[in-house]
């Protein structure tokens, strides 16, 4: 795996989370009662959109992240991989910390 390569897998899967941590993110605000508000809604299209986005998001993220190629670059590649993977759950933890913490701020009273 060339250095580009890793550079664009990096943007590529981080593109991705990002992407798939705003539809977990529209899904949680739809369960704790929000609505649309404006000309253009998706009514009762609403869930199955954002569950067709969250399935492929989540496939897309493991495509760039599953190692593929030729076998005798598969031990770099791993680790390669292996960085991104830690960097996508390090960036997912920080994003749960601070969601806890405003959550946590948020409802105690002043």
């Amino acid at each position: 795996m060339t250095p580009l390569t890793a550079l664009v897998s990096f943007g590529v899967s981080g593109i991705y989370l990002s992407f798939l941590m705003v539809v977990v993110a529209a899904e949680v605000a739809w369960l704790r009662g929000w609505k649309a508000e404006g000309p253009f809604k998706l009514w009762i299209w609403a869930w199955p959109v954002l569950i067709g986005a969250l399935v492929y998001g989540a496939l897309m993220l493991a495509n760039v992240l599953i190692p593929t190629g030729d076998h005798q670059s598969q031990g770099r590649a791993l680790q390669f991989r292996l960085a991104e993977l830690t960097v996508m759950v390090f960036i997912c933890l920080i994003g749960a910390i601070y969601f806890l913490a405003a959550t946590l701020t948020r409802d105690r009273p002043r």
